[in-house]
């Protein structure tokens, strides 16, 4: 039954030749990053996110599975929560983010000619989906959507949140190994990064940006 639902739902866009599922590499990033950031459930939520951005959803389940054979059923459900005043955390999340990243004119010219479209990212994106976990804090949120953006190919945007990612708490060394890991995971999918995303270099030109502020 499970294995019918997984082929007509789960795997229904799989390529045929899509790189299969790989234990032991992903048990391993997921230990390396498990190192690095305050849970284990955050460098499970890590490669979640670097997955989906990869199109490779399909794969999460086994994910999971790997990961949660010695957890409790009470220690998984905790996992998966939320709450919260969406707008106010918003407004406070988006100016804690963006405020070393140099580039105000973007968030500027949206609410100027896309006001609904302002607001929507202000209240749903960093108001509940990135600033309203109980489980993980401002930090951890981040460095999740900076590997999900990274892992989607939008060197852009992953080079500013690096450096958000960096200027709310996380460490070089950690942010460092999270794009690595992205690395990895897209060289597995053999969808390879379009631009290189020079960490050392983003934390200068951060470090730049807050000491002029």
């Amino acid at each position: 039954m499970a294995n019918e639902f997984s082929a007509k739902y789960t795997n229904a866009n799989v390529g045929q030749d899509a790189a299969h599922y790989d234990s032991e590499l992903f048990l391993r990033l997921h230990d390396r990053m498990a190192r690095l950031l305050p849970s284990s459930e955050l460098a499970a939520a890590l490669l979640v996110a670097i997955l989906c951005a990869q199109s490779r959803g399909d794969t999460v389940v086994r994910l999971f599975q790997d990961i949660a054979k010695e957890k409790s059923e009470a220690e998984v459900r905790a996992i998966f929560i939320a709450n919260l005043d969406y707008t106010t955390r918003g407004q406070e999340t988006t100016t804690t983010l963006y405020r070393g990243v140099a580039n105000s004119e973007v968030r500027q010219m949206t609410q100027q000619y896309f006001p609904e479209m302002s607001y929507y990212g202000r209240t749903t994106i960093f108001g509940f989906l990135v600033g309203s976990s109980p489980i993980f804090e401002l930090k951890d949120t981040e460095i999740l959507v900076a590997g999900s953006i990274a892992a989607l190919g939008a060197t852009r945007q992953a080079r500013s949140h690096v450096k958000c990612s960096i200027s709310v708490g996380n460490s070089v060394e950690t942010v460092l190994a999270m794009i690595d890991t992205v690395k990895e995971v897209v060289a597995w999918n053999r969808r390879p990064l379009q631009g290189e995303i020079d960490v050392g270099q983003l934390a200068k030109e951060l470090e730049q940006t807050m000491a002029e502020q």
